[in-house]
């Protein structure tokens, strides 16, 4: 079914941005039939003008003809307000008049739901609150950005205890550009804050479920605000916004031309621990509107990212209270630091070069154990494969002078020879696992010294940053002052890789494996034919067991059954066949260090970072944060 679709503002730079293209493209597939509305005609030079073409309608609803054929735009499905923020209630009653929006028909309006708490109020008490929550959708695509994060809490709602502190900070390097003036000519806390307070709500609901945002508990702590020279605008370019809702401390900075790269992100403080993530770069809106076209919307349903017209009448009575507590703005240089932009700067004092000091000190130490984990590691590979080569030069040696072969071994078992060279097998066996552990030791050390490394420089670059420097720029001062050179201090960079865990059994599970699985075989071989049977079928018998024994690991719990029926099986065979008893023990022993050396390592290369006590880097900020030395 072909539904009518009608886009408000559609000339305005977020419209191009983000909405016509894709609405214009299902046009043409004729899946909708669009309207695209605007107070004004399209110019010889306009930006994306192809997408304004027919099968698109495009409708100037200021012109004396466009009057006439907006008005008769009717039994709509989706209407999108993509207007200045002033005119969004406006444009919106126009569309809840009676026969303009079909039955389940619904408006999406873009932040912030109007500039005006007024407005909101008069569309309210004409339609109710009731109908409202129907009809309108309140768009935010910020929340989009942050999903993951958010069903992440709602899977694993109360696993991190309450919500202590939530610091939202949405800083761009960017100036404003002339096209945007009209837009952000009130300031960016109209423009920008309400992205901060959408997510803050997702967020609440995620982890509470039953929070409701309400203004009047909107306690405001402190409001800070800026702009930058030369800003084509008159509001604020920057705010810092500090807050408390439900007993939650919440802290912001948004704006513009700060620093000299975007700092977009979120950071959720809980009682046990905390949660950090970035707010992904790119546009949503394409796949916004695949899931809104989707959507029946028959049963009162919304989208993730929408928020209902309550919840977005809340956040313009908050915005509104926020730009009344806003002071005297500041002035400030284009990306200048964030010490710079506050009004209350201050200097790097003793008591922060403390600080610092003491986490450099840590890193140092640290970036030593990574570099000594390094070197171990070689070693072990190194004695590894050396000792093996050692004991296979010496068994090709003795079996040539001694003319020994498998078969020999179950008919000379009481000479020195042949006792010196089955030990010998197992003596292999013994050094391959012990530096194949010693391995795994290492490498376990190494990411876990990578892991408290990252966490210091992350830890670092929000201390020193404070004062608007970078931490890489504080030990190059460092340096410099102890007259090092930057690569003495710098010799290593260690990328921590989650998938490293699974990559055990190629990296180090089977090159140990197989040296001690063929040294097994060949005890295992040599003892079967001193029982006078057909070795080939042991060696056919022996290779099907050792596959069942992989597949076995797979299923820890049940893996000890195996060893305990090949006991009892080897048992019972050496009784009714009367076969070498020294074979068998041999056999037995090698038997069980190879196996005990596979379940291990399957064990291992299934376990993940967290259980195996490597800190990931939110755990170790929460241990840092708690040492006050530190702060």
């Amino acid at each position: 079914m072909v539904k009518k679709v009608v886009l408000e503002g559609c000339l305005g730079d977020w419209s191009k941005k983000s909405y016509i293209e894709p609405l214009a493209e299902r046009a043409r597939q004729g899946t909708i039939e669009l309207y695209a509305v605007d107070v004004r005609d399209i110019r010889e030079d306009e930006d994306k003008v192809e997408y304004y073409e027919s099968p698109v309608l495009f409708v100037n609803r200021k012109s004396e003809e466009g009057k006439k054929e907006y008005e008769k735009i009717e039994d709509v499905d989706f209407v999108f307000i993509v207007a200045p923020h002033e005119f969004h209630c406006k444009i919106a009653e126009h569309w809840l008049e009676k026969g303009r929006l079909n039955k389940n028909g619904k408006i999406f309006i873009e932040k912030p739901l109007d500039s005006s708490v007024e407005n909101i109020k008069e569309l309210e008490e004409k339609y109710g609150e009731e109908e409202l929550n129907r009809k309108i959708i309140a768009v935010d695509h910020y929340i989009s950005k942050v999903l993951p994060l958010i069903e992440e809490l709602e899977e694993r709602k109360g696993k991190y205890g309450e919500i202590k502190k939530i610091r939202i900070n949405i800083l761009e390097s960017g100036l404003i550009l002339d096209s945007r003036k009209k837009t952000l000519d009130e300031g960016l806390i109209l423009d920008i804050f309400p992205h901060v307070l959408a997510v803050f709500t997702k967020i609440m609901k995620a982890c509470y479920g039953d929070f409701t945002l309400n203004a009047d508990n909107f306690e405001i702590i402190k409001v800070e605000t800026g702009r930058y020279e030369s800003a084509p605008i008159k509001g604020e370019t920057f705010a810092k916004i500090v807050a408390k809702i439900e007993g939650i401390k919440i802290e912001s900075l948004i704006g513009k031309a700060v620093g000299f790269r975007d700092n977009k992100t979120i950071e959720i403080f809980f009682e046990k621990g905390s949660k950090t993530a970035n707010f992904t770069s790119g546009n949503d809106i394409g796949k916004l509107l695949d899931r809104i076209f989707k959507n029946k919307f028959d049963k009162n349903e919304f989208l993730k990212e929408s928020l209902t017209f309550s919840e977005g009448y809340e956040i313009v009575k908050i915005i509104s209270k926020i730009r009344n507590k806003a002071g005297k703005l500041t002035k400030y240089k284009r990306w200048s630091s964030l010490s710079e932009i506050l009004m209350n700067p201050r200097s790097f004092d003793d008591k922060d070069k403390a600080a610092v000091d003491v986490l450099l000190n840590q890193y140092d130490f640290l970036r030593e154990e990574v570099v000594r984990c390094i070197y171990l590691e070689h070693a072990a590979i190194i004695a590894l494969y050396t000792s093996l080569g050692l004991t296979v030069a010496f068994l090709i040696r003795e079996g040539i002078t001694q003319k020994l072969n498998l078969c020999d071994l179950a008919y000379n078992l009481g000479s020195d020879e042949t006792i010196l060279f089955l030990f010998a097998l197992i003596f292999a066996q013994v050094i391959i696992n012990g530096f194949g552990s010693l391995f795994l030791k290492e490498q376990a050390r190494n990411r876990r010294a990578c892991s408290f490394l990252k966490a210091i420089e992350y830890l670092m670059n929000k201390k020193i940053g404070e004062i608007g420097i970078y931490w890489e720029n504080y030990i190059t001062s460092r340096l410099i002052d102890k007259k090092l050179r930057i690569a003495d201090f710098f010799k290593f960079e260690i990328s921590i890789n989650p998938q490293y865990y699974k990559n055990r059994l190629l990296g180090v599970g089977l090159p140990v494996f197989l040296p001690n699985f063929l040294i097994t075989l060949a005890i295992g071989f040599a003892w079967f034919a001193s029982c006078e049977k057909n070795s080939l079928t042991f060696l056919i018998i022996f290779i099907l067991f050792a596959v069942i024994v992989f597949l076995s690991l797979k299923l820890p719990k049940y893996s000890l059954i195996i060893p305990i029926i090949s006991v009892i099986g080897v048992i019972w065979y050496l009784i009714i066949e009367e076969s070498s008893a020294l074979l068998f023990i041999l056999f037995f022993i090698s038997f069980m260090i190879t196996y005990f050396w596979a379940l291990m390592i399957m064990l291992r290369s299934s376990t993940s970072l967290k259980k195996e006590k490597v800190p990931i880097r939110e755990e170790v900020l929460a241990w840092l944060e708690e040492e006050q030395i530190f702060l």
